[in-house]
């Protein structure tokens, strides 16, 4: 890419270029929410499902129609389509499966799949229901916990990699500050008393702050995508949002890189 070639920063260069992926992730945790308020609002749909379908009889086909006046939130498009499967076609497992899949939730496809099999070997749809929305609300209870945990976390990944890239970069700094003032003691020596002094202090043939940066920017991308990964692994989430905690954490390095290059300018500039 061309900000390669751009006299920039390099953890500037790898915000840059990951910031695309920004988009990927922002995405993720959308799909991700819109899921966890599907299984939010699963149980106390099944629950109804399965009352209103033991006490008026009938099939699950005029049952849904019987709750498609009702507000399950997020829910609603998806009956209004399970509906209309239910209609049009005979097979009543795919049109339950095309709902459970279309959910995208791995707790509505299983319990779906649990009551559909209740109901129609002729079980009681009021007891599986029962049954099938009480546990899963004690899953999304969990689940609260553990995002509370991932919450907290994510709070301590962030705020490790802003104290690490703090202190690597002021670090390079203070180096650079104390290159700057023993190659000053022998930049009027020659000869013998320079051959001498240069075992002792570094010369500026020995400089290599661009090379420093890169070395830093490397082991902030491996550090940031790591504890990206490991706060959606923690999570239980899409792993393909951890792209938007990487970012995040690319562009705190960034700043803080130019910050403390602005400020080794600023403080250089008054001391010569």
């Amino acid at each position: 890419p061309f900000v390669l070639l751009v006299d920039i920063p390099f953890m500037l260069k790898v915000a840059i270029i990951m910031t695309p992926y920004l988009a990927t992730g922002i995405y993720a945790s959308a799909q991700e929410a819109k899921v966890k308020k599907r299984d939010i609002l699963f149980p106390a749909f099944i629950r109804s499902l399965g009352d209103v379908h033991q006490s008026k009889g009938g099939t699950l086909t005029t049952t849904i129609e019987t709750l498609l006046p009702h507000n399950f939130g997020i829910l609603d498009d998806m009956l209004q389509r399970l509906y209309k499967r239910l209609k049009i076609t005979s097979d009543k497992f795919t049109s339950w499966f095309y709902f459970s899949k279309e959910s995208g939730s791995a707790l509505i496809s299983e319990f779906t799949d649990i009551f559909v099999t209740v109901v129609y070997r002729g079980g009681s749809a009021a007891v599986a229901g029962e049954i099938v929305s009480d546990n899963m609300e004690k899953i999304n209870g969990l689940r609260d916990q553990k995002s509370e945990f991932a919450g907290t976390l994510r709070g301590n990944v962030f705020g490790t990699f802003f104290g690490l890239a703090l202190t690597i970069y002021i670090s390079q700094m203070v180096a650079v500050l104390l290159f700057d003032i023993f190659t000053s003691l022998t930049a009027d020596l020659t000869g013998a008393a320079l051959d001498l002094l240069a075992g002792i202090f570094p010369t500026a043939q020995e400089n290599s702050t661009d090379l420093a940066s890169i070395y830093i920017g490397l082991i902030l991308l491996i550090h940031a995508t790591i504890s990206a990964y490991i706060v959606k692994d923690v999570d239980g989430g899409n792993k393909l949002a951890m792209f938007q905690d990487l970012v995040i954490m690319l562009w705190i390095g960034a700043i803080i890189e130019i910050a403390v290059v602005s400020m080794s300018g600023s403080l250089f500039a008054s001391m010569s």
